[in-house]
């Protein structure tokens, strides 16, 4: 799972920084931006949530024992 949240992370990441600002500036039409943007920041959330919920889960099994 580590392996999801490092690429989700890594993506992330890369659409905010210069790198793809430019890239997408020069190559992709603006209507594209918002729906890239869109796409890995959704991605992102949804493995945030999985983890949080992994993480409860473990918590309730502890708290059993």
């Amino acid at each position: 799972m580590w392996a999801v949240r490092l690429v989700a992370i890594g993506a992330a990441s890369w659409t905010g920084s210069f790198g793809s600002v430019m890239f997408m500036h020069y190559y992709v039409p603006l209507s594209w931006r918002g729906w890239i943007s869109t796409f890995f920041l959704t991605i992102f959330i949804f493995v945030a949530l999985y983890e949080w919920r992994q993480k409860i889960k473990k918590q309730k099994v502890l708290l059993k024992e």
